[in-house]
Protein backbone atom coordinates (compact mmCIF):
# COMPACT_ATOMS: atom_id res chain seq x y z
CA UNK A 1 0.00 0.00 0.00
CA UNK A 2 2.71 2.35 0.45
CA UNK A 3 4.54 1.53 -2.37
CA UNK A 4 1.16 2.41 -4.11
CA UNK A 5 0.51 5.52 -3.00
CA UNK A 6 4.58 6.40 -3.71
CA UNK A 7 4.06 5.75 -7.03
CA UNK A 8 0.82 7.22 -7.73
CA UNK A 9 2.06 10.28 -5.68
CA UNK A 10 4.78 10.20 -8.23
CA UNK A 11 2.66 10.00 -11.27
CA UNK A 12 0.90 12.94 -10.00
CA UNK A 13 4.11 14.90 -9.97
CA UNK A 14 4.74 14.33 -13.42
CA UNK A 15 1.15 16.06 -15.02
CA UNK A 16 0.85 19.23 -15.34
CA UNK A 17 -2.52 21.34 -16.67
CA UNK A 18 -1.52 20.92 -20.23
CA UNK A 19 -1.75 17.02 -21.92
CA UNK A 20 1.42 14.40 -21.74
CA UNK A 21 2.04 11.45 -22.82
CA UNK A 22 1.52 8.79 -21.00
CA UNK A 23 4.39 7.02 -21.64
CA UNK A 24 6.58 10.15 -20.51
CA UNK A 25 4.49 9.92 -17.69
CA UNK A 26 5.59 6.85 -16.69
CA UNK A 27 9.13 7.23 -18.08
CA UNK A 28 9.73 10.37 -15.91
CA UNK A 29 8.27 8.21 -12.44
CA UNK A 30 10.59 5.16 -12.83
CA UNK A 31 13.25 7.22 -13.56
CA UNK A 32 12.09 9.17 -10.29
CA UNK A 33 11.42 5.79 -8.34
CA UNK A 34 14.47 3.81 -9.91
CA UNK A 35 16.81 3.62 -6.51
CA UNK A 36 13.28 2.99 -4.36
CA UNK A 37 11.36 0.38 -6.59
CA UNK A 38 13.80 -0.84 -9.23
CA UNK A 39 11.77 -4.28 -10.00
CA UNK A 40 8.48 -2.87 -10.96
CA UNK A 41 7.78 -2.57 -14.55
CA UNK A 42 6.55 -0.41 -16.54
CA UNK A 43 3.07 -1.70 -16.93
CA UNK A 44 2.34 -1.63 -13.47
CA UNK A 45 2.78 2.09 -13.73
CA UNK A 46 0.57 2.54 -16.86
CA UNK A 47 -2.29 0.62 -14.89
CA UNK A 48 -1.82 3.41 -11.90
CA UNK A 49 -2.07 6.30 -14.46
CA UNK A 50 -5.48 3.97 -15.53
CA UNK A 51 -6.74 3.79 -11.93
CA UNK A 52 -6.02 7.77 -11.24
CA UNK A 53 -7.79 8.13 -14.39
CA UNK A 54 -10.72 5.81 -13.19
CA UNK A 55 -10.94 8.11 -9.75
CA UNK A 56 -10.90 11.42 -10.96
CA UNK A 57 -7.27 12.42 -10.32
CA UNK A 58 -6.26 12.90 -13.83
CA UNK A 59 -8.12 13.32 -17.04
CA UNK A 60 -7.72 11.79 -20.35
CA UNK A 61 -7.29 11.40 -24.07
CA UNK A 62 -6.83 7.94 -26.13
CA UNK A 63 -6.68 4.65 -25.68
CA UNK A 64 -4.92 4.04 -21.94
CA UNK A 65 -4.07 0.20 -22.85
CA UNK A 66 -1.83 1.80 -25.06
CA UNK A 67 0.91 4.77 -23.38
CA UNK A 68 1.79 6.10 -26.44
CA UNK A 69 -1.58 6.63 -27.65
CA UNK A 70 -2.87 8.20 -24.79
CA UNK A 71 -2.38 11.25 -22.91
CA UNK A 72 -3.53 12.62 -19.07
CA UNK A 73 -3.13 15.65 -17.25
CA UNK A 74 -4.73 16.93 -13.88
CA UNK A 75 -8.28 17.91 -13.64
CA UNK A 76 -9.25 21.24 -15.14
CA UNK A 77 -11.40 23.55 -12.86
CA UNK A 78 -14.35 24.89 -14.16
CA UNK A 79 -14.56 28.75 -14.17
CA UNK A 80 -16.61 30.39 -11.53
CA UNK A 81 -19.30 32.35 -12.90
CA UNK A 82 -18.83 36.09 -12.88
Amino acid sequence: PEEVELIDRTLLQQCGMSWRKVARVVGTAMGALREHLPQVPDGYYAQRVASLVASGALESEGNLEFMRFSEVRLPQRPESAA
